[in-house]
């Protein structure tokens, strides 16, 4: 057994650049405490450790004009990974050089940096996280963070733009790498909008054009205002062909249910007259 499925994807997933940082000569770098941070979650805390191998100075201590002490070291850093009942060691080396009034403070400036840049060294091999996607030129794995307000905001707004389910199932397939580096809470409310967007755009049950629905809408009302009986309209408001109409048009339903009540309160008032 080596990495989970979870961990792979992890490794494999491109660099956030908000966690790039840049330095004096321009050069892309990720931080020491990321790449630990990184390792923390996704080895685990008790997952992984590092061993110095080696350490070395690289030369005398030397004061420049400003009477700062000057040191330089070279170091190589193993990382162990337990992966499973897997371990695995890599190896990096690093540099490291330290400035400073006392030399004391020079040599514990040096040896920092270069145990850090060793470190960092080794933990690019296990991917991106550690800033592999840097070594490329083309940057290819590293990717800008997406704002999920200012995402769900355009993509509910090009939703509504959208004339017809066919193009809103295609551009949800081709936005699908945005859609799931979105939190979970903005997924689902992007999720429903797309929904609701989708209902309002499907066919209409027993759907017909307009000129059929107020022919639909002539024969019900003549057929209420013929009815001799109370049974009789009560079966023209339960069928399908109305139901459906009031489906189609609520006002259409109700101008319908009214002029049937007030058939049927003529009608009990003939049926009174004739008693």
């Amino acid at each position: 057994m080596s990495f989970t499925d979870t961990q792979i994807d992890q490794l494999s997933a491109k660099l956030n650049s908000a966690h790039v940082k840049k330095n004096p000569k321009g050069y892309d770098y990720v931080e020491g405490w990321h790449a630990m941070s990184e390792a923390n979650r996704i080895f685990g805390f008790d997952g992984w450790n590092r061993e110095i191998m080696n350490l070395k100075c690289l030369h005398d201590p030397y004061q420049n004009d400003k009477d700062n002490w000057g040191v330089s070291y070279g170091c190589t850093v193993r990382i162990t990974v337990r992966a499973g009942d897997v371990v695995i060691t890599r190896d990096g080396t690093g540099y490291g050089s330290g400035f400073a009034k006392d030399i004391g403070s020079a040599h514990e400036s040096a040896i920092k940096e270069a145990e850090t840049d060793a470190m960092k060294r080794a933990f690019t091999t296990f991917g991106n996280q550690f800033g592999l996607a840097l070594y490329d030129k083309e940057k290819a794995n590293v990717e800008t963070p997406l704002d999920p307000v200012a995402y769900v905001s355009g993509a509910k707004a090009w939703l509504q733009r959208q004339t017809t389910p066919q193009a809103i199932n295609s551009g949800w397939s081709e936005e699908l790498d945005n859609f799931v580096r979105l939190p979970l809470e903005a997924q689902q409310d992007l999720t429903a909008a797309r929904d609701q967007r989708l209902a309002q755009l499907a066919p209409k049950p027993n759907a017909a054009p307009a000129d059929d629905w107020k022919l639909i809408g002539d024969t019900i009302k003549a057929e209420i205002d013929n009815a001799l009986d109370t049974v009789a309209i009560r079966d023209i408001l339960e069928s399908k062909q109305f139901l459906d109409l009031e489906a189609h048009s609520k006002s259409a339903g109700a101008f319908l249910r009214d002029r049937a009540n007030k058939r049927a309160g003529v009608i009990a008032q003939t049926g009174r007259k004739a008693a």
